[in-house]
């Protein structure tokens, strides 16, 4: 893709030779032409990944309806006049005026030697690479950004497939979005659902998600199971649920605030201590002077209080004794 983009100065100049600001750059070097190209065949490629993830109950009928209307929404989005400012403002800023100049003066006919093309060639396609990359990131803010109104339009696009109940939808666009760390969306076609983010990897996100998401779907999971419909940044399709394996190092905690107390206060305590976590991400660790029992009793004590919601379902182990993994 951005080798592509990275063509748009092998447009003809037919302009001042020296342009004052982005714009006059997007013309002279024919950013337009090359970014619509791109955008057309992102759009596709992105509508028929939603088309296979999420409307698989559809007719084929409606879904080649529904994938037209969303790649006529998405494009509108992305159109040279929502986002062109800030595509020539990535490529500028990255990469300068001087060598911007010295392109189109280049293309204006004045003669540059073989080694200042191939150098100068060579300067573009690292700094196009940055800016372009920084714009691509545009399509997570023109279609999901809490403060837009495109998600809610894709939303109905599909028929509410992609999350099914209004409270989720608004979940997923005003606190999902902007939560940190691995993290991953679940629902039921019941309508369930639930989501957890800030875990320490993309299997213990998917995990606890299902776990939480399973924790609500109880009386649907047979026939409409819980699955993660978007993970991290992107839509997916269903992942299953592993189950927990035995701790054997600090990467199977499973949330990144764990796992900070973990290193900067667990590991530094000297007397007993105990470690303990649910599959859903609860989680607690508590010392004790007295014996190591007595830490793993409070500590598990301390997990189920904080997984009181889950704890039938995904009962708080010890994972850690005194610096030793085990699972309980």
């Amino acid at each position: 893709m951005y080798k592509l983009l990275l063509s748009i100065t092998l447009i003809i100049f037919c302009g001042s030779s020296y342009a004052a600001n982005s714009d006059k750059y997007a013309e002279a070097l024919g950013w337009q032409n090359k970014w619509e190209k791109v955008i057309e065949r992102q759009v596709y490629k992105y509508a028929e990944r939603i088309k296979h993830a999420e409307l698989g109950k559809l007719s084929e009928v409606k879904q080649k309806q529904v994938t037209n209307k969303l790649r006529k929404m998405i494009g509108k989005s992305f159109s040279w006049k929502n986002v062109g400012n800030q595509f020539t403002q990535n490529i500028v800023d990255s990469c300068g005026t001087d060598l911007l100049d010295k392109f189109v003066d280049f293309y204006s006919g004045v003669k540059f030697s073989a080694a200042e093309r191939k150098k100068m060639s060579s300067a573009y396609e690292e700094c196009g690479r940055n800016a372009i990359a920084d714009s691509m990131t545009l399509i997570q803010s023109a279609l999901f950004n809490r403060n837009d109104t495109a998600y809610e339009r894709l939303s109905r696009t599909v028929g509410g497939i992609i999350i099914i109940k209004k409270d989720a939808r608004k979940s997923f666009a005003n606190k999902y979005l902007d939560a940190k760390g691995h993290k991953a969306f679940a629902q039921s076609d019941s309508g369930n659902w639930n989501w957890r983010s800030n875990r320490t990897s993309k299997q213990h996100a998917i995990n606890n998600a299902l776990a939480s998401c399973r924790a609500r779907n109880l009386g649907f999971e047979n026939r409409q199971p819980c699955k993660i419909v978007h993970l991290n940044d992107d839509w997916t399709d269903m992942h299953r649920q592993t189950d927990t394996p035995v701790a054997k190092s600090e990467s199977d905690i499973m949330t990144n605030k764990a796992l900070g107390s973990y290193r900067k206060k667990y590991m530094a305590v000297n007397t007993n201590k105990a470690f303990a976590q649910s599959v859903n991400g609860s989680w607690s660790w508590r010392s004790s002077k007295t014996s190591r029992n007595e830490a793993i009793k409070k500590a598990l004590s301390s997990c189920q209080q904080n997984n009181k919601k889950y704890e039938a379902l995904y009962p708080c182990k010890i994972i850690n004794v005194n610096n030793e993994w085990r699972a309980d």
